[in-house]
């Protein structure tokens, strides 16, 4: 989850941007279901979302 923090960091994109919290908010739900099958998931959309922003 820091290596995502850190790619929205460097990547220059608005970490407060609708479709960023959008992503957040599947992140922070996958870390809670303990899946870590879905929590790689989670993580690879969200950072797909930041580079489409970027």
């Amino acid at each position: 989850m820091a290596d995502a923090d850190a790619l929205v960091e460097r990547s220059g994109v608005d970490g407060r941007a609708p479709t960023i919290r959008d992503a957040a908010a599947v992140v922070f739900s996958a870390y809670l279901t303990r899946d870590m099958e879905t929590l790689r998931y989670a993580l690879a959309e969200f950072a797909l979302v930041v580079r489409q922003l970027a």
